[in-house]
């Protein structure tokens, strides 16, 4: 199949090239991929990791007494409540209103009151 067009990749090192791209047609139908759901570890989870890692380093393998103690820490972290997400100043105080609009300058100092808004500093 022929490439519809190319883009080009400019990466921070290296010389730029181009990926190829094709598009479908109305006969085609496109191909679904199972893409798996990647999760973040949690500190405790890291600090396992980090010291399977070191053991596996020395040819050792984990004590049983250190991986308790990092499972042990697992399980405490998943009992301790999410923290809350800081809300953004648009869902404090809903849209900003237009420059000129008579609300404009209330909502600048109830922003200003939730320390979104920044004071110049005086000399």
């Amino acid at each position: 199949m022929e490439p519809s067009g190319y883009i080009t990749c400019t990466p921070e090192e290296g010389e730029p090239y181009q990926v190829s791209w094709t598009a479908f047609t109305a006969d085609e139908q496109p191909i679904a991929v199972a893409v798996k759901q990647l999760r973040m570890s949690t500190p405790a989870e890291e600090i396992f990791e980090q010291v399977k890692e070191w053991y596996r380093a020395r040819g050792k393998p984990v004590p049983i007494s250190d991986a308790k103690m990092c499972l042990d820490m697992i399980k405490a972290e998943k009992k301790e409540p999410e923290p809350e997400r800081a809300k953004t100043l648009e869902e404090q105080l809903g849209p900003k209103p237009a420059w000129g609009d008579s609300l404009f300058w209330d909502y600048w100092r109830r922003a200003k009151a939730l320390g979104f808004a920044n004071e110049k500093k005086k000399k």
